[in-house]
């Protein structure tokens, strides 16, 4: 009796514990128990990870370089890591991630309260994304679509929650670009920009490419094989567009199939270069004697980039300047719209999230 007695609450406590382990790995409850909510709205464990991992991997992404230098190793837990004396890499991203979620709620509220209209084109967007998430998909190796999302979002993550987020974040945008057109500027506002911020005389227009080396999806590493493999790819890609006629819209046309600038390839790759670009990009383009039609290859810390020159001339500085002031005044009524709402989080749901 005494053996059985002792038995008894081993027996009680481990099922709990054994159950919970196999929710937790199926991803029920982050599907299920809530992370955060912002006024009405709430965000599940999942939902949370869709924003948490997306500050993640795009930091990832675009720092790979440099990682060992900015303090973080892709090999360790983000909450072991301290991001600066007070906060760790796990708060960093948090911290970037719930500021996106505020953001991407108060716009979806402020367009259903202003009965904005959403065009097809903007909509149309998210399955361009599908389409791109899918074919990252099978390069990288994947069985399918739960699996991609499993290894990025971790468990929980679902091809509905996904799309859901991601519509979502484009409504966000779509209504943050309404908001940039409907903003009203002086000519005298523009000319002050200008002379304010010198920089802005100092640019050009580009078409652009860029190629950018694999890496290894949990070191974080490039190594040589993966630059010479990168430097194959370009030349490969510089002989496609001698095989064209030379022409503007033939090398729009490949960076629209081949250009990993996902921001860009869409347009042609049409791009603005300012002295704040890289700076082997920026001495290509403001080299003396620079003209229309000109091709540079350039090769950077991030990627290679094959270039096609448009034009450098005042009216793209307007241009720069205008794109600055509308984006700045359209923060600045988001902002206020967004200071209505606190985001509050379930500590139960925050121990799953991440």
């Amino acid at each position: 009796m005494k053996q059985k007695r002792s038995l008894l609450p081993f027996y009680i406590i481990i099922i709990p514990v054994a159950a919970l382990a196999v929710l937790l790995n199926s991803g029920i409850l982050q599907q299920h128990v809530k992370a955060v909510s912002i006024g009405e709205d709430y965000y599940t464990c999942a939902a949370y990870n869709y924003y948490y991992y997306n500050q993640y991997n795009d930091f990832i992404d675009e720092n790979s370089g440099k990682l060992e230098e900015l303090g973080f190793d892709i090999k360790l837990s983000e909450e072991k890591q301290q991001y600066n004396d007070e906060i760790t890499w796990q708060e960093y991203f948090s911290t970037l991630a719930e500021q996106k979620m505020l953001e991407v709620t108060a716009l979806n509220l402020l367009a259903e309260e202003k009965n904005y209209a959403f065009k097809p084109e903007e909509l149309k967007l998210k399955d361009e994304k599908m389409s791109i998430i899918k074919a990252k998909m099978l390069e990288e190796g994947f069985g399918s679509l739960h699996n991609y999302l499993i290894s990025y979002y971790n468990n929980g993550m679902t091809e509905e929650i996904f799309e859901e987020q991601l519509m979502n974040e484009i409504k966000a945008d779509a209504y943050k670009a309404a908001l940039r057109e409907k903003v009203e500027l002086t000519q005298p506002e523009i000319d002050e920009y200008i002379r304010n911020h010198p920089e802005l005389q100092r640019i050009c227009e580009v078409r652009i490419i860029g190629l950018y080396p694999a890496k290894d999806r949990f070191s974080g590493d490039t190594q040589d094989q993966q630059w010479e493999d990168l430097s194959e790819k370009m030349s490969k890609l510089i002989q496609r567009y001698l095989a064209t006629d030379h022409s503007e819209e033939a090398f729009a046309d490949l960076a629209i199939r081949y250009s990993d600038m996902e921001e860009t390839a869409a347009c042609g790759g049409l791009y603005q270069v300012d002295m704040a670009s890289e700076e082997a990009v920026t001495s290509w383009c403001f080299e003396e004697g620079r003209k229309k039609g000109d091709i540079g290859q350039v090769k950077t810390l991030t990627g290679e980039y094959l270039l096609y020159f448009l034009d450098g001339d005042g009216a793209i500085a307007g241009d720069k300047a205008e794109g600055i002031l509308r984006e700045t005044k359209a923060d600045l009524l988001a902002s206020a719209f967004m200071d209505q709402y606190l985001i509050k989080k379930n500590g139960f749901g925050m121990k799953l999230s991440r």
